[in-house]
């Protein structure tokens, strides 16, 4: 796995650390079908509203709904990162979130041919 994907995928686990209380849960996984491999990350934290949810892709975007309850480090880089990347890579991603719920995010990218 390239290390940029290895970056994308360690960036998701600490969104849903940075935006899920304590004792909240983080579920991650990784599954292969044929040619394809998926990346989940979901947690049960503050979740993203929905009308932002094709917002938060965009450099330094933050939910509305967090801005000043979370104080976090970092500049808001990493669901921009993990677009980006996806899209070199010919992949997909997806964000699934409600407020108060958590949020899903997932990769699904085409396993590059070895020949």
């Amino acid at each position: 796995m390239p290390i940029l994907l290895k970056d994308v995928i360690r960036d998701l686990i600490a969104n849903a650390r940075k935006y899920t209380p304590p004792g909240g849960t983080i579920t991650i996984g990784i599954s292969q079908k044929k040619e394809r491999i998926r990346f989940v990350v979901e947690d049960n934290g503050f979740g993203i509203p929905e009308d932002e949810i094709s917002e938060i892709v965009k450099f330094g975007y933050r939910g509305s709904n967090i801005k000043e309850m979370v104080r976090t480090m970092g500049g808001g880089f990493g669901l921009t990162k993990a677009w980006y990347v996806t899209d070199k890579f010919n992949g997909r991603m997806w964000i699934e979130s409600k407020i108060d719920r958590g949020t899903k995010v997932i990769i699904d990218l085409p396993i590059p041919d070895a020949t």
